[in-house]
């Protein structure tokens, strides 16, 4: 055998002990609890550069990462201590390769029990989903990209409150109201 021939034998080797040993990484990563921690972990940090106050995730479960994820005990508190999202887990769908190319589309989402609450408490300019997703471009004219895109999405013993103020005064309406004390005021619901 020639030096040459021996040669591209070790290239060889080489080249297919660096693609099992690639694949086995890839592997341990998305289909062990260890790695899905890591997933978690590492989302967990993008989240809370977007997003003002507290984002949880339980834990994340699933048959890889590869295809999708369950997400277990999510919720994100305002940044005054208030719920404004929680939900028992959520089940998503996505193609790795769209998450690799920088776009997150999450296709077939199931949201089981979730609670949402949109309010505008006494006293307040703003909604708190304006206090949670600030806006990070002020004077930017053209809309930026889109963040997340949800294909297929269903909520399974969804929960949805809406909060704003209500002067008690003045009814004007012959709606019936559903109102709350809060510190600062009345809201309605």
């Amino acid at each position: 055998m020639t030096r040459g021939a021996r040669l591209a034998g070790w290239v060889g080797i080489g080249i297919l002990a660096g693609t099992v040993l690639v694949l086995a990484i890839v592997m341990f990563v998305t289909r062990t609890q260890w790695g899905m921690e890591r997933v978690r972990s590492f989302g967990l940090g993008w989240l809370e550069d977007r997003v003002a106050g507290e984002v949880r995730v339980g834990r994340i479960s699933g048959g890889g990462l590869l295809r999708g994820a369950k997400l277990h005990d999510v919720s994100i508190i305002d940044p005054s201590g208030r719920p404004f999202v929680r939900l028992d887990s959520a089940e998503v769908s996505y193609n790795w390769r769209t998450l690799l190319g920088g776009e997150i589309v999450l296709e077939d989402v199931v949201l089981y029990s979730p609670e949402v609450y949109i309010e505008k408490l006494p006293g307040d300019t703003a909604w708190n989903f304006e206090y949670v997703f600030p806006d990070t471009t002020p004077g930017q004219e053209t809309p930026g990209r889109t963040l997340i895109l949800f294909q297929d999405a269903r909520i399974v013993d969804g929960l949805a409150v809406v909060r704003m103020p209500i002067e008690l005064e003045a009814p004007g309406d012959t709606l019936s109201v559903t109102w709350e004390e809060m510190a600062s005021g009345f809201a309605r619901v």
